[in-house]
């Protein structure tokens, strides 16, 4: 299994607003039954068999070409793990929200405050720093 992340973007319109563009591409992806998909703010998650994901894919990049526009940019970011074959969008995220949670518990809240503090000050400094080598003008 391979999970994936698509951006259809229809180029040559005088129209910003492509919410059709991609409202069409979701309704192709709600016919099909290969590959599981969601959308987010950004593009479109998805999972299946990587030779399903490019295959879709490839139907995908036609629509905004069969709704008139001239030029299309797709870009498909494609992860396919065969050490865990089963992975899925749901198992990466849980996986950080572990990292993090892990962090949390050998960090405590007061050192984190500190250590963005130290890095605030430190970038006071680098400022300071820059201003005083600046030449002295006349």
């Amino acid at each position: 299994m391979a999970t994936a992340e698509l951006s259809v973007v229809p180029i040559g319109s005088p129209d910003p607003s492509v919410s059709h563009v991609v409202a069409e591409i979701h309704r192709r992806l709600a016919r099909q039954q290969r590959v599981r998909y969601r959308l987010h703010a950004m593009g479109t998650e998805l999972e299946g068999e990587t030779t399903d994901i490019l295959a879709l894919v490839a139907e995908l990049h036609r629509v905004p070409f069969e709704l008139g526009y001239p030029r299309v940019y797709t870009v498909l970011k494609l992860d396919e793990r065969r050490d865990r074959p089963q992975q899925t969008l749901e198992d990466k995220v849980r996986a950080v929200e572990r990292e993090l949670r892990a962090v949390e518990r050998e960090v405590p809240a007061t050192e984190r405050e500190v250590s963005a503090t130290e890095r605030e000050v430190s970038a006071t400094e680098r400022e300071v720093s820059a201003v005083e080598r600046e030449p002295a003008g006349d």
